[in-house]
């Protein structure tokens, strides 16, 4: 599990791969929500 400081967020980035080929690449990863389970807002 992650500890959130609140009951909500967001969170987004990338990570750094190599590919089979030995190049480099980024795969972003798009803003997504994180919540507290059974929490009202």
């Amino acid at each position: 599990g992650c500890p959130l400081a609140t009951p909500f967020g967001v969170m987004e980035g990338a990570y750094q791969m190599v590919a089979e080929s030995g190049d480099k690449f980024e795969a972003k990863i798009a803003p997504f929500t994180l919540s507290e389970p059974y929490t009202v807002h």
